[in-house]
Formats: C-alpha cells, sequence, structure tokens
C-alpha cells in the first residue's frame, strides 16, 4: 500500500493513493514524476508504473533485480538500482547495473564500473548527476553530466556499506548514509 504523506505537513489525514496487487513480489524502491507512482518488484524484476491502477511497464533482464528507483525530472528518465540481492531463490552475481528506463519501460542506458564487482542498491538522481550507492563496499558511483561512464566519488575505506544519497544544497557535497557507519 503506498500512502499520501504529503498530507502530514498540511495537517491533514494521510490517504492511500494505489495498493499494489500483492501477487508483485517484495516492494523496494517508489518514485514519482508527478503524475504516476513508479514501483520497483524485487521478486518479479518488474517496475510498475501506478496511476490508478499500476501496470507492469518493464521487466528486468535475467539475473538483474531492481531496488532503489528513483526519478530524473531533468532528463524524464527513471534510474533503477539492480543487483542480485542475497535473498532466497535469487542467484549470485559479480555486478550488478545502473539501468534507466523511459515512462514507458523502454532501457535507455545501462551503466557498471568496468573493472570491479558492483552491487548498487540505492539510487538518487540531480541535475548534477546520478549517484548509486553501492551495499557491499561503501563506494558511492556518479554518472555525471558529458560523462559516459560511472566514477567512484569516495575511497575504498571511507564507508562499508553505503545506502541513500542526497546532495546539499550547495550542490557540492553528497550525504550518504552507510550501515556500518
Amino acid at each position: 500500500m503506498i500512502f499520501a504523506i504529503a498530507a502530514l505537513a498540511l495537517g491533514a489525514k494521510p490517504a492511500t493513493v494505489v495498493t499494489v496487487d500483492p501477487s508483485h513480489r517484495l516492494i523496494e524502491g517508489v518514485a514519482t514524476d508527478g503524475t504516476a507512482i513508479y514501483v520497483s518488484s524485487v521478486l518479479d524484476r518488474q517496475i510498475l508504473a501506478c496511476v490508478k491502477t499500476c501496470q507492469t511497464i518493464a521487466t528486468l533482464p535475467e539475473g538483474l533485480h531492481p531496488l532503489g528507483i528513483a526519478f530524473d525530472w531533468g532528463r524524464k528518465l527513471l534510474w533503477i538500482a539492480a543487483d542480485c540481492p542475497e535473498i532466497a531463490g535469487i542467484a549470485k552475481c559479480d555486478r550488478g547495473a545502473l539501468i534507466a528506463i523511459n515512462r514507458s519501460g523502454k532501457i535507455r542506458g545501462r551503466f557498471a564500473p568496468s573493472k570491479q564487482s558492483f552491487h548498487p542498491g540505492d539510487v538518487f538522481a540531480s541535475q548534477s548527476g546520478i549517484f548509486v550507492s553501492d551495499s557491499q563496499n561503501g563506494l558511492v558511483w556518479a554518472l555525471l553530466p558529458r560523462r559516459p561512464d560511472l566514477r567512484a566519488v569516495n575511497r575504498a575505506g571511507d564507508g562499508k556499506s553505503a545506502q541513500g544519497t542526497a546532495l546539499a544544497p550547495s550542490g557540492v557535497e553528497l550525504i550518504v548514509a552507510d550501515y556500518v557507519r
């Protein structure tokens, strides 16, 4: 179930905006473009677009399961941190991917660092770039404007399990949640 919590700031009661059918298993990420609410179904490898009801708009390639998602207002793309999480029934893999899809579910890009394992878990989109955290080694990767590949924005050892990220108002500093630190 997805609630509209913006109503809390206005003193109104939260309301259910859409309910995801329980056949979609393990809903993880949520994002919106202002019209639709997008959710990731980890076990089904699907991205759903929900307005009044939910429709599957994309099924990720075999071996990739969608975790965190973020809508990129500037580029009009949905960014997906896709990996093979340690969940029963999901095969282990050496690398996940950062995937970009358009509103109709067509894949517009697939990115991963070229020379090392990559296990993305969360993603944040801004005008400054797309930031994706690696939950297994603490690195945060960035896809920056006018750069064709992912680049680490911190050093190995700065963290152990990078999670959510947010850009500070200055646009220069990135705030990173890390389970271990």
